[in-house]
């Protein structure tokens, strides 16, 4: 079943910083790149060059605990030239369990 995360204006959501090789997939191709900050409901990817804002894309990041994939949406620019922002759409109960692992290792 997938996950849905939501935001809550009130409460920002805990954000890790992060070094995990990404690869995106959109309709136009794929791009490479570093897993910078994440947290439950999006994060920074560093690209070598920035993807179209408000473009949905697959997000695959490999990490120690197993790949975890989601559907992202990309967002406006960050403050690193390469850096894009992205938010989580959708993402699969277990890739959303090792997600969660990956922002709070003491507790996996």
């Amino acid at each position: 079943m997938a996950h849905f995360p939501q935001t809550q204006g009130n409460v920002r959501a805990l954000r890790v910083s992060a070094n995990f090789p990404i690869t995106i997939k959109t309709d136009h191709g794929r791009a490479v790149g570093i897993l910078h900050h994440v947290s439950a409901t999006g994060g920074i990817i560093r690209m070598k060059r920035r993807i179209s804002s408000r473009a949905f894309a697959e997000l695959v990041i490999g990490c120690g605990n197993g790949q975890i994939t989601a559907l992202i949406e990309l967002l406006g620019s960050a403050r690193h030239p390469q850096d894009q922002a992205f938010r989580i759409v959708a993402i699969d109960d277990g890739d959303h369990a090792r997600l969660q692992s990956l922002m709070n290792p003491g507790r996996a």
